[in-house]
């Protein structure tokens, strides 16, 4: 154990470990993508609004357990970087509101069923989406297909402002 007690090396180890911190503080962000994300809305607020969001669509969630989560699309986030336009094209991704790859995600459930809801909001706590799951023993009105498509686009505006921008480009399911 000489090695630790003489200066040379004690000075090498320091000139080192600033070498590597200043080699840190310069390349991390090319190593791990940083963004900037502010987050507005917490747990709470979050979950009163899907609450309130599963109450608007007729789900009676009241003997339901709910998880809350904030959650990243991180295969997204590496393809974009990668094949798609780089660090800059994510962050104006999810900076212009185009899509959220950062989003809070609600779900209502109950252990040992198949139904469950889902409830997305943005981290300003904007609706984004939401998906119900339902066994094949539900009952329910069959819709046609013609039926179902003039439901969705008469309630869509409500998720989508701009829909009008949007063109049917098929009409199968």
């Amino acid at each position: 154990m000489v090695l630790f007690k003489r200066s040379d090396f004690w000075l090498s180890f320091a000139l080192l470990s600033c070498a590597a911190a200043f080699f840190s503080y310069r390349y991390l962000d090319k190593v791990y993508s940083l963004v900037n994300l502010t987050i507005t809305s917490d747990r709470h607020q979050i979950l009163a609004d899907a609450k309130l969001l599963a109450s608007q669509l007729s789900w009676d969630v009241s003997d339901y357990q709910n998880v809350t989560a904030f959650e990243s699309q991180d295969d997204l986030q590496c393809f974009v970087e990668l094949e798609a336009g780089g660090k800059d094209a994510f962050v104006n991704m999810f900076e212009s509101g185009t899509y959220y790859p950062y989003h809070w995600h609600v779900r209502f459930f109950k252990e040992k069923q198949v139904v469950e809801m889902h409830a997305w909001f943005s981290p300003d706590g904007k609706r984004l989406g939401f998906a119900q799951k339902l066994s094949e023993q539900s009952s329910g009105t069959a819709l046609s297909k013609k039926q179902a498509q003039k439901l969705v686009e008469s309630k869509i505006t409500i998720w989508c402002t701009n829909f009008d921008q949007y063109k049917l480009i098929e009409y199968d399911s």
